[in-house]
């Protein structure tokens, strides 16, 4: 998320008036806030947050994706059933907590083993430049790929979409009052995820 969706949206920060140092980080699993500081994280649903404060962010909304390229030389797909023929990108499940391809067709009632010899990353940044290359088709979550879909830099080759029930949310510990700058940060996030827009 902090790559594709993040970094993109940092300009539209407040004033430099309401500005305050942040250091980012990017993890595909569950990350241990510090201590010490003031400390914020967009996670999804699938970890038990006690101790912090638990605000709704975005939905998870999933599809597969590719580059316009791949989908010109392999394509077209006409049903999730063609998925399989195809190399799809995973992430190494060692790294990445999350939903899975397996999950994705099983959703749809789609039986789904991985085979030997597939492409397997250990970072969902790498997954998406693996995409973004032509390697082959990722699954791509709506708050990290929707920019780059929309932009043409990948395209949709089904129109098939799962939103799961583990919505994404912004966390940060109980117990210590945030400063007015680190509220508007909180503030600022908030209002760009799609679960608290007007």
């Amino acid at each position: 998320m902090g790559t594709y969706w993040l970094l993109p949206r940092i300009s539209t920060y407040p004033s430099h008036d309401a500005r305050i140092e942040m250091q980012l980080y990017n993890s595909d699993k569950k990350l241990d806030l510090p201590a010490y500081g003031v400390s914020m994280a967009i996670t999804n649903g699938r970890v038990d947050w006690q101790g912090y404060e638990v605000l709704p962010f975005t939905a998870e909304t999933m599809f597969p994706v590719c580059s316009p390229g791949y989908l010109e030389k392999h394509g077209p797909l006409s049903s999730l059933a063609d998925l399989p023929a195809h190399n799809l990108l995973h992430l190494d499940s060692h790294y990445h907590e999350g939903a899975t391809w397996r999950d994705f067709l099983a959703h749809y009632g789609l039986s789904y083993t991985l085979p030997g010899g597939v492409s397997t990353f250990n970072n969902y940044i790498l997954v998406v430049h693996a995409v973004l290359s032509g390697a082959g088709i990722g699954l791509g979550w709506q708050h990290s790929v929707g920019d780059l879909v929309a932009s043409g830099a990948l395209v949709r080759p089904l129109k098939e979409a799962q939103t799961t029930t583990n919505d994404f949310f912004l966390v940060y510990r109980k117990g210590r009052p945030l400063t007015p700058k680190a509220a508007g940060v909180r503030d600022w996030l908030l209002g760009l995820g799609s679960l608290n827009a007007s």
